[in-house]
């Protein structure tokens, strides 16, 4: 009797095996196979196109917590984590070149002033803020969205051409960057943003912040050509960046 060796697998690939993930995955083809369940997918390995009722979908937010964040908007009675929120990220090292305030500009301001804007930010078609809350109520990311239109004086002093809508004040705590936690902030202001009769979005990023750069344009973002002088104490340049509504199909 001839006893057959299994032929050899190099590093970093597994033998072709049964689907174990849901019907329909396309995850699984000749060279990989579905993570098993409670197992975390391999480097390199394709997506499950179901990631919520992938077998390894607990596992991968047991990973990532933050997969289980709720993305809202607020409500006009949080002005307290509103101002809470605004001033961590004013706090956050990258502050002086992601931020035109500073942190005792906005700890010099009044209740009133953080009641008016939370309630600006949650009702109305002017503005909309949007939070990452966690299971434990905890604020952990923030994007707003300002409506611009033709004729106006924007908050960062130029003219207005278009009707658009202006996203500012992003900020991601640091153990959720780089977890796809402002993407998810994004979608849901870009969603806010093209149920109103807008033609782009739009923001500003510093010239020399390439992180945030890096960000915008995976989010769909890119340079205009336009920038303006930063008025803040860290000097440079303000980009424009933009992204323009999409097409009804």
């Amino acid at each position: 009797m001839i006893r057959r060796t299994p032929p050899k697998v190099r590093p970093g690939r597994q033998r072709p095996g049964p689907v174990i993930g849901p019907v329909g995955c396309r995850a699984p083809g000749p060279r990989w196979r579905h993570p098993a369940p409670g197992a975390l997918p391999r480097a390199g390995a394709r997506r499950c196109c179901d990631r919520q009722k992938c077998v390894a979908a607990p596992a991968r937010r047991a990973k990532n917590p933050h997969m289980d964040l709720t993305v809202r908007p607020v409500r006009a009675d949080e002005w307290r984590q509103v101002r809470d929120l605004r001033l961590t990220a004013l706090r956050d090292p990258t502050a002086p070149i992601a931020f035109l305030e500073t942190y005792e500009a906005a700890a010099a301001e009044s209740d009133a002033f953080w009641q008016d804007r939370a309630s600006r930010s949650a009702e109305g078609d002017s503005a909309r803020q949007f939070v990452a809350e966690d299971t434990d109520g905890v604020w952990q990311g923030t994007v707003t969205a300002l409506v611009e239109r033709p004729g106006t004086v924007s908050p960062l002093g130029n003219r207005v051409e278009l009707l658009q809508t202006h996203l500012v004040g992003v900020f991601v705590r640091p153990d959720g960057r780089g977890t796809g936690l402002a993407h998810r902030l994004f979608e849901a202001a870009l969603a806010w943003s093209w149920s109103l009769p807008v033609e782009r979005a739009r923001l500003y990023v510093h010239g020399e912040n390439a992180r945030a750069q890096a960000m915008y344009r995976s989010a769909g973002f890119s340079r205009t050509g336009r920038c303006i002088p930063c008025t803040s104490p860290y000097g440079g340049r303000e980009w424009e960046m933009a992204i323009s509504r999409p097409a009804v199909r």
